[in-house]
């Protein structure tokens, strides 16, 4: 008969069977994680988006063939009344599973040294990827189940290669994961190429040429199944939703290329991995001192890798395979200029990039257990590694809480410049509140005073939100959502008839005087001129 267990018993139970590795990289995960974000879960930020889905919202699914996104939110609403754009809350769950995901790394990869399994689980919370997915808080939950979806998919597949059944398993997992945002398909193939170079050069038992190879013919099997399946159920739930799928950033053609297409892409990946060393690539390298922090990680990197290749005990058909994988890491690592060639690419796509920083840490944790002799070496590679990776860390926290600070910056201008321009409109002789409000204009507000932004944008430069929303296209959501002003504004039809008039044509832009009157009983506010 099976013992019924206390909760107590039953945690201190599973506490003690962790790993140490494991539980240091999720503790690590925690506590550089809220150090890097916690400024922004205490802090009702927004961004251009966030604007739109405050209070509730998650987002475009279905129609973006994000139809796990759906779901999760469908059950969302069922069992708590709805999404809504919780910072502490959705900041907390979405830490959380990104220090699951670490733990599972360390264990996929069984590292044994606690102080580089820290060094992965705090990468794994505080990369810009991370910073630029808070942006969109309103959704930052659900991504962050995408990506630990796409880390367990992995681990099942290398931790249980003889298990079938979790290999189906894994398809789905992974199917599920591309559902709630596409690029998280490079997570998964990334660390599926991180456990095969690892496996020709540290597998136990010195796996043959042949079992490496039969390996990476299951991991490509699951990728290909975990597409397949991906396809098949978003055609499904399309019609069954009765959807029409949007072509946003090349989604809507993923995967079709032509062979001209395929071979730019390609070289955009390494082009994109050369300058992580050299320059700001889509944000995630910012500063100079870690650049060079990153280019010391690297070249402990390739002391192991040379010592190897003319030291390590393995077959030479096994160190060209591992050379050959190792070829196609760059490909891994930007695999979303492949899969979505022509899109553009920004930070939130980029999560899989976070492997450039985790893999040097495992393959030195597998070098120094592995090979024999070369003691100082192995000693002065770990006291190298860590401290450049401590000062990346530390910078990407410092980076992340001030990239914070100037949204918070930019959010007084907005709130400021709206809230002068309600009070305009409510000044105006014969003002009622039941007449409409109309925002002329497209493009940049044309006002020289409105320049200052987030103030630090010359310093913390990052994808996912602007220097200032005066002219994003939710604004009308900021003047409701945050000032409480909330009249009716104009709909399409309305607001493109009073463009065609001649007066509103010859009005000034705002902040101008004659930039807000009334024209045939409708609040007119003049942004910017159009055509």
């Amino acid at each position: 008969m099976v013992e019924l267990k206390t909760p107590d018993h039953y945690i201190i139970d599973k506490y003690k069977s962790l790993p140490r590795a494991a539980l240091y990289a999720f503790i690590s995960a925690l506590v550089c994680g809220m150090a890097a974000h916690f400024y922004m879960f205490t802090n009702k930020l927004y961004n251009y988006d966030e604007l739109v889905n405050t209070p509730g919202g998650y987002g475009i699914g279905a129609e973006l063939g994000r139809w796990f996104l759906k779901i999760m939110a469908d059950c969302n609403s069922r069992w708590l009344g709805g999404s809504y754009s919780f910072p502490l809350w959705n900041g907390i769950v979405s830490i959380l599973l990104l220090a699951a995901s670490a733990a599972l790394v360390v264990r996929m990869f069984q590292v044994k040294s606690p102080t580089l399994a820290a060094l992965i689980g705090a990468f794994m919370t505080v990369f810009p990827a991370v910073v630029c997915m808070f942006y969109f808080m309103f959704t930052a939950a659900f991504y962050s189940v995408g990506i630990f979806l796409s880390v367990l998919a992995a681990y099942l597949v290398v931790r249980f290669p003889g298990k079938f059944l979790y290999h189906i398993a894994a398809v789905l997992l992974l199917a599920c994961s591309i559902g709630t945002y596409q690029a998280y398909f490079a997570n998964t193939a990334c660390l599926f190429l991180m456990a095969f170079i690892l496996s020709c050069a540290f597998g136990e038992g010195n796996p043959s040429f042949r079992e490496n190879f039969f390996a990476a013919l299951r991991y490509l099997a699951v990728l290909i199944g975990g597409l397949i399946l991906y396809f098949l159920l978003n055609r499904m739930l399309l019609v069954c939703w009765n959807v029409t799928m949007m072509d946003y950033q090349g989604i809507a053609s993923m995967g079709q290329l032509s062979p001209g297409k395929l071979l730019a892409s390609v070289g955009i990946c390494y082009q994109s991995f050369w300058a992580m060393f050299s320059e700001n690539v889509k944000y995630l390298t910012p500063t100079s001192l870690l650049r060079k922090c990153l280019t010391l990680v690297w070249l402990v990197l390739a002391v192991g890798i040379v010592i190897f290749l003319l030291r390590g005990k393995r077959s030479a058909p096994g160190k060209i395979l591992m050379v050959c994988a190792g070829v196609l890491f760059p490909a891994a690592l930007f695999l979303i200029y492949i899969m979505a060639s022509g899109a553009a690419v920004y930070a939130l796509m980029l999560y899989s990039v976070v492997f450039f920083f985790v893999f040097p840490l495992i393959f030195v944790d597998h070098f120094v257990i592995c090979m024999s002799g070369y003691e100082r070496v192995k000693k002065s590679m770990q006291w190298v590694i860590f401290f450049a990776s401590a000062a990346i860390i530390a910078i990407y926290i410092w980076y992340a809480n001030a990239s914070y600070m100037s949204q918070e910056y930019t959010k007084y201008h907005d709130l400021a410049y709206y809230e002068t321009i309600v009070t305009q409109i409510k000044s105006l002789d014969g003002y009622t509140d039941e007449m409409h409000v109309a925002l002329i204009g497209n493009g940049e507000v044309e006002d020289e005073t409105n320049y200052l932004g987030g103030l630090l944008e010359d310093i913390v430069l990052q994808d996912g939100r602007n220097a200032s929303n005066v002219s994003a296209y939710s604004k009308a959501h900021l003047i409701t959502k945050y000032l409480g002003f909330a009249p009716e504004f104009c709909g399409y039809e309305e607001t493109k008839a009073l463009m065609q008039k001649k007066e509103v044509k010859e009005m000034p832009c705002y902040p101008d005087d004659g930039s807000i009157c009334m024209i045939d009983g409708i609040v007119v506010v003049k942004m910017s001129e159009y055509e």
